[in-house]
């Protein structure tokens, strides 16, 4: 996996590792990505992590947290108040482990099983300083939140605004609900100049907003037409897709139908 460290602004740092981002300010560490990625992570960090942010409870923004958090004990960990309950779930981490291992394997890495049997925290943004906000952008995950610094004007938004592929399409990603999906994308567009997507390096102007929101509702259009579960599949398992367990992007394909359908 290729790594690409990129000063973002004065004080944010993307550390691009494979498909994954994660965003450095200062002692705060936001998502974790995977256990392969996040062990070529620590050995480029240049500091310690004391907090972590886990966007939602995806198992490639989450399953890194088991190493990042053996590396860095002490460091407190915040996420939506519904992940602490997941994280206790013995079939959700089972289903984390075996996307993860998946995962890890198309890039010739092989991992261990992992267990986030540690305290997470309910996020707030009393934990942060006073510019750092967090903000809940649910649709993608009814968990998913976002940081938002309104000093320097950027918001790490996860993949709320869908997946970023590397040819510049969007891939919409409404898993749980479309209504919410589009309106956190507005929420975001509100409230921001800058957004700093999960995937792919990927960092564009508000503006993004606006081809997010298009795509999501041409494909719901193009479903409630008559495209099949089959079709969105074949559709989205395409470039960085392909390097994502096959059962993951079907399950996706899956939800997206279910959600433009409700």
């Amino acid at each position: 996996m290729d790594l690409e460290v990129r000063q973002v602004t004065n004080s944010l740092k993307l550390v691009r590792v494979g498909l994954i981002n994660y965003y450095l300010f200062d002692s705060l560490l936001f998502d974790c990505g995977t256990t392969c990625t996040a062990l070529k992570l620590i050995e480029s960090l240049d500091r310690s992590i004391q907090s972590i942010v886990v966007s939602h409870a995806h198992f490639d923004h989450i399953a890194g947290l088991a190493v990042i958090k053996s590396k860095f004990p002490d460091a407190r960990v915040f996420a939506h108040e519904r992940i602490a309950g997941l994280v206790k779930k013995d079939k959700v981490i089972e289903t984390w482990n075996e996307e993860n291992r998946e995962f890890c394997n198309k890039f010739g890495e092989n991992v261990d099983p992992f267990n986030l049997d540690f305290e997470i925290e309910n996020v707030s943004t009393e934990n942060f300083p006073e510019h750092l906000k967090i903000i809940e952008t649910p649709g993608h995950s009814p968990d998913a939140i976002s940081l938002l610094n309104e000093k320097e004007g950027f918001m790490l938004v996860a993949d709320a605004l869908g997946y970023p592929l590397s040819s510049g399409k969007n891939i919409p990603m409404y898993f749980h609900s479309f209504s919410k999906y589009i309106e956190s994308i507005e929420k975001i567009k509100s409230l921001t100049d800058k957004v700093c997507l999960g995937h792919n390096g990927a960092i564009f102007n508000s503006e993004y907003c606006d081809v997010a929101i298009e795509e999501a509702f041409k494909l719901k259009d193009e479903i409630q037409g008559g495209l099949t579960e089959e079709d969105v599949f074949k559709r989205i398992y395409k470039e960085e897709m392909t390097l994502y367990p096959l059962s993951t992007i079907k399950a996706v394909a899956r939800l997206l139908v279910k959600r433009s359908l409700e």
